[in-house]
C-alpha cells in the first residue's frame, strides 16, 4: 500500500466521522426543538395576597363618589397640553392628547358609563389571599346551560365582553351560556399579584370556578387572557372542556424558532 492510498483512506475515514457527527448533532437538535415542554409545578393553594381567608361571595356595585368624579374632571379640565407635537418615535403626539382631553371635557359622562357597567351582576370574593372581582350572568332559559369563563386582555377590562353577553345568554339555540367574567389581577377591583406568571392566574381562576361550584367549563381568552386560558387547559384538562383563543401560541422551542425567523429576530 502506498503512502497516497493510506492518506486517502484516512481522509475518507475522517469525512465519514465528520458526517456521522453532523447527522447525530442534527438529530439531537431536532429532538431538542420538538421536545414537549415540562408542566410547570404550581401550588394550587399558594397564598398570593394578604387578604383574610374569607370564602364568602359579596355583591358589588360600582358607585364612585361625586367628590372623586369631580376631582378627576377638574384635573382633566385644567390639564396642560404641550403646544408642539412630539415625534411619534418618542411616544404619542400631542394631537392625540388634545383629542382625548377634548372628549373627556365635552362628551364623556361617567354616570352614564357607571349605569352601563352595572347592568350585569358583579361580585367579589377572596381566592388565595387575593380579592377577585367578576361578573356572573346566568341565562333565564330552559335550554341546556354551559359555563363559559371569559378572560379579557390588556389594557381591556371585564366590560370588553358586554356587547356580546345578550347573544350568549339569550337562548337562541340549543345551548345558552352561563358567563363568568373576572377582572384579571391588577385590573379594576381585583388585587394585583407581584412576581407571578399566567400559570398562577390560571390556578387562581380554576379555584374561582370551584368557589362557584362549577366543576367543568369552557374558556374564552382574549389577548393575555389567551395565555391564561392555554395554561388552564394544559394544567387542568379535566376541568376545561374546550378553549377558544384570539391569540394562539405554542411553547415548543421549534415554534419560537419559527417566530424568530419570521420576525427577523
Amino acid at each position: 500500500m502506498t503512502m497516497y492510498d493510506s492518506s486517502h483512506k484516512k481522509t475518507h475515514r475522517l469525512k465519514a466521522l465528520v458526517l456521522l457527527a453532523s447527522i447525530t448533532s442534527l438529530g439531537l437538535f431536532i429532538d431538542y426543538l420538538l421536545e414537549e415542554p415540562l408542566l410547570p409545578n404550581v401550588n394550587q393553594s399558594e397564598i398570593l395576597g394578604f387578604r383574610s381567608a374569607d370564602r364568602s361571595i359579596r355583591e358589588y356595585n360600582i358607585n364612585i363618589s361625586d367628590h372623586i368624579v369631580n376631582t378627576v374632571f377638574s384635573q382633566v379640565k385644567h390639564s396642560a397640553i404641550l403646544s408642539q407635537p412630539l415625534d411619534i418615535t418618542y411616544g404619542p403626539d400631542t394631537k392625540m392628547y388634545k383629542d382625548v382631553i377634548k372628549y373627556w371635557r365635552e362628551k364623556y359622562d361617567w354616570r352614564t358609563r357607571e349605569v352601563y357597567f352595572n347592568q350585569y351582576p358583579q361580585y367579589t370574593t377572596i381566592v388565595q389571599g387575593l380579592q377577585i372581582h367578576f361578573v356572573h350572568v346566568k341565562p333565564e332559559t330552559s335550554n341546556k346551560t354551559v359555563p363559559l369563563l371569559m378572560l379579557h386582555g390588556w389594557p381591556e377590562s371585564f366590560a370588553y365582553f358586554y356587547d356580546i353577553v345578550p347573544q350568549l345568554t339569550s337562548g337562541n339555540g340549543d345551548v345558552s351560556f352561563e358567563l363568568i367574567i373576572p377582572s384579571l389581577p391588577g385590573h379594576f377591583m381585583s388585587d394585583p399579584m407581584k412576581d407571578r406568571t399566567t400559570v398562577h392566574v390560571a390556578t387562581l381562576f380554576k379555584n374561582l370556578m370551584k368557589r362557584l361550584n362549577i366543576d367543568r367549563f369552557y374558556v374564552f381568552g382574549q389577548g393575555v387572557g389567551s395565555f391564561i386560558g392555554t395554561d388552564m387547559a394544559i394544567l387542568y384538562p379535566d376541568k376545561v372542556m374546550g378553549l377558544y383563543n384570539t391569540m394562539c401560541l405554542s411553547l415548543r422551542k421549534i415554534s419560537l424558532v419559527k417566530y424568530a425567523s419570521r420576525n427577523n429576530c
